[in-house]
């Protein structure tokens, strides 16, 4: 019956032994996860603050930019403005002053075409005096071409005439033995020598 006892108090011990380890590897567990879980929002907070910052200066930057863009496009409105006040005057006083090169225009282009016309007129009186002498240069013509063809059967003739001459001329030593046989001319050599005294 002793030996009963001391085995249910040892068994009880070891399990209440037991118990207590797993106690402590929970708690173990436990504390870990606590301490990660502090580390983590730690680590999570301080993110959320530089984000935070970060914004704030992206913001700050972007309304700088804003502020700076407000007004440049103010200054450039007002010089638009100032602009387009300009050139309505500068449009307003060219077109007054293409109206007047228009008037100018129109008059001189009337003007000359009251000379044109003048002109045209004077050409046509010219033209009339030019026919009239073409009319007399065209009977002038006539004469003269007959004069011409009566001139060119006349040297006609006398180019007939040459030809015969000219076969009756002797060139060649044989053409002159020939003709002094024939009897109809005289003939008579003589003999040139060249030099200073004739």
């Amino acid at each position: 019956m002793t030996d009963t006892t001391q085995m249910t108090d040892s068994t009880q011990g070891t399990a209440s032994g037991g118990s207590n380890i797993i106690k402590n590897i929970i708690f173990g567990i436990l504390g870990v996860y606590v301490v990660g879980s502090l580390f983590y929002s730690y680590n999570l907070n301080e993110r959320i603050n530089s984000l935070e910052s970060k914004q704030t200066v992206a913001e700050e930057k972007l309304n700088k930019k804003i502020a700076d863009t407000n007004t440049k496009v103010e200054t450039t409105h007002e010089a638009l403005s100032e602009q387009v006040g300009k050139t309505q005057k500068q449009i307003t006083e060219k077109a007054s002053e293409l109206q007047k090169q228009q008037r100018a225009s129109e008059s001189r282009q009337k003007e000359e075409n009251k000379k044109t016309q003048e002109a045209i007129g004077q050409v046509s009186s010219e033209v009339t005096g030019v026919k009239t002498e073409v009319g007399g240069v065209k009977t002038d013509v006539a004469a003269t071409k007959t004069d011409l063809e009566a001139t060119k059967a006349k040297m006609e003739r006398a180019i007939g005439d040459l030809n015969i001459q000219s076969g009756l001329i002797a060139t060649t030593r044989e053409d002159l033995e020939t003709l002094k046989k024939k009897g109809d001319r005289n003939y008579y050599e003589f003999t040139l020598n060249k030099g200073k005294s004739p």
